[in-house]
């Protein structure tokens, strides 16, 4: 109730996995920033919102998405699976900014892009479109380029004009430029590409319209518009049973139950044998059908917010499934050890209050390359966690484990290890130091007062993140690492640096701020290739006059305070201004 005047809202870097249902009450939030959260479906539909940041997460559509968002002008959705763009962004009637690069799972994009005549900055970067989808942004692509021309043309005439104090070159431009000539053709460009018509090809999800609710329909889709049905999205709509007909569809390969009241799903969902996706989550689902095992080419799974307490037998059969989320089911307390027969199981990610218990099965799962638990009451890990042999990512967060098991150092393909906000870790075993193959290793938000020496034998280490720790020194083995290129010890209780730390040649960014260094070693000038440093918040540090020359020197940016785009563009606006008064 506190927040109901809050108009921004930053949630960064926190694994959450779904953004809590109370941001969708707030009545005047304007602009929200949940970048780098885990999440798996568009967090939030408001009347208020103009700026929407879902970038670095792992969307993977907009099945939760109703396009209710009339008054978003900018939309970032960079780095995340996302497959097909839904046709209801047509809605976003006032959308300026549209951004979704590195979409290398991107496929379709649907026609309803080129009715968004106010876009001004698209961005679209995927090498797997289709062809019509190559076409469309195009298309695309060309009206954004267009009114920018427009808006120069417009933009010129009104420099000079105010250059002059008189309207008289504007309207000498107009007639240099009558209609039917350049503006016009341009603009009966634009509309002509603007085709409304809806092909076959666009008829490819068909989502449940809350207000009509003719769900028995859908299974009869498929005859009466001579199109294969591939996925239904049916959210918030209080059902208490899956629609009659869906499990008809034999051509469905994605099928989203989100936020409504059932507890059961049928057995006849095992017809649907081309189902490749299957999400459920916010239902009070009490447990899966005995032959979901029948779902042969199932690969992606949800399921969350139930209340189903352990899996069928029949589980172990979904030899296809590479990617499974399990997240806050209110009875699950221990992990299925059926998950342990998943063969083909890449990606495992845990999360919930509930779940107290990891254990030895998921040792088993000898495909597996993602591993996220994000667990608050589990607070150890099996001792075999070293037999994931093909384990790349290992992410923890805010649990209460208590310390790492020394097989950990057996994961040869661990390239990223993040072991953050664990309020009972305070040391590591020594053993973290032969992950040979670690790239990125962050520790932050822990009660570590030490580093084993061996850390400085990840030789392939390039990110180092201490923040929020207790350590007081930093082992001199830390020079070892040759790659690095990010270090972050900020918020420690660090009253010293190791000489060693000019060591490190490849250090671009030094973070030193809120600890209790007196002095920084001279060695510091030996990091030829620093571009930031910050050493705020150590109130006995001081530095000498050279220090300081040296970092300009360099061109180094020292606990820098950057001016915002909007301030740059209008001071380089003011100063093309003064230039021309010249």
């Amino acid at each position: 109730e506190g927040c109901q005047s809050l108009e921004v809202l930053r949630i960064v870097g926190n694994d959450l996995g779904l953004i809590p249902t109370w941001i969708e009450r707030l009545p005047r939030l304007k602009k929200l920033v949940c970048s780098s959260n885990g999440l798996y479906t568009i967090p939030v539909s408001s009347a208020s919102l103009i700026e929407l940041d879902c970038s670095f997460n792992d969307l993977e559509g907009f099945d939760s998405w109703d396009g209710d968002l009339p008054n978003l002008v900018k939309l970032d959705c960079t780095r995340n699976r996302i497959e097909e763009i839904p046709k209801s962004i047509g809605k976003l009637h006032v959308l300026e900014e549209l951004v979704i690069e590195e979409a290398s799972c991107l496929k379709r994009l649907p026609s309803q892009l080129l009715e968004l005549d106010k876009l001004w900055v698209c961005s679209i970067n995927s090498d797997n479109l289709d062809e019509e989808s190559q076409e469309i942004k195009r298309q695309v692509e060309m009206n954004v380029q267009v009114r920018r021309e427009l808006h120069e043309i417009d933009k010129r005439a009104w420099l000079d004009a105010l250059r002059e104090n008189t309207r008289s070159s504007y309207r000498s431009y107009l007639e240099a430029f009558p209609e039917g000539n350049y503006v016009e053709d341009v603009w009966m460009k634009l509309k002509g590409k603007k085709d409304k018509t809806i092909t076959k090809k666009d008829i490819s999800i068909i989502n449940a319209d809350p207000k009509k609710r003719s769900f028995t329909l859908y299974g009869k889709i498929t005859n009466k518009v001579g199109v294969d049905i591939t996925g239904f999205a049916l959210q918030k709509h209080n059902l208490t049973t899956l629609p009659e007909g869906i499990c008809d569809t034999t051509t469905l390969k994605k099928l989203t139950i989100g936020k409504n009241n059932i507890q059961e799903l049928p057995q006849e969902i095992a017809k649907l044998k081309q189902l490749e996706q299957l999400y459920i989550h916010n239902n009070p689902l009490q447990h899966l059908p005995k032959n979901i095992g029948e779902l042969k080419s199932l690969t992606h799974m949800i399921i969350g917010g139930s209340e189903v307490d352990d899996f069928p037998k029949s589980f172990k059969n979904l030899s296809n499934l590479v990617r499974l989320q399990l997240i806050n089911n209110k009875n699950l307390y221990r992990l299925p050890a059926v998950i342990g027969e998943l063969e083909s199981l890449e990606r495992l990610e845990l999360s919930g209050e509930t779940l107290c218990e990891v254990s030895s099965e998921i040792t088993k799962l000898k495909s597996l390359k993602i591993l996220k638990i994000e667990c608050y009451n589990v607070q150890f890990l099996p001792d075999s966690l070293g037999e994931l042999e093909n384990l790349e990512v290992l992410d923890m967060y805010g649990s209460h484990i208590k310390f790492l098991p020394k097989s950990i150092g057996k994961l040869k393909n661990l390239k990223r290890l993040k072991v953050s906000f664990l309020s009972s870790l305070s040391s590591l075993p020594e053993s973290i130091g032969e992950l040979e193959s670690l790239e990125y290793l962050e520790l932050s938000g822990n009660e570590l007062t030490t580093l084993p020496k061996s850390i400085g034998n990840l030789r392939c280490l390039k990110e180092l993140h201490l923040s929020g720790n207790k350590l007081t020194v930093l082992p001199d083995s830390i020079g070892d690492l040759g790659n690095l290129e990010d270090l972050k010890v900020n918020d420690n209780q660090l009253t010293s640096l190791p000489n060693s730390i000019g060591k490190l040649k490849k250090l671009e960014y030094f973070d030193l701020s809120g600890n209790e260094l007196s002095t920084l070693p001279k060695t510091v000038d030996n990091l030829s290739k620093l571009r930031i440093i910050y050493t705020c918040a150590n109130e006995n540090l001081t530095h000498t006059s050279e220090f300081i020359h040296r970092i300009q020197e360099k061109n180094i940016d020292m606990d820098l305070l950057m001016e915002t785009w909007e301030e740059i563009e209008a001071e380089m606006y003011l100063e093309n201004l003064r230039g021309e008064e010249k």
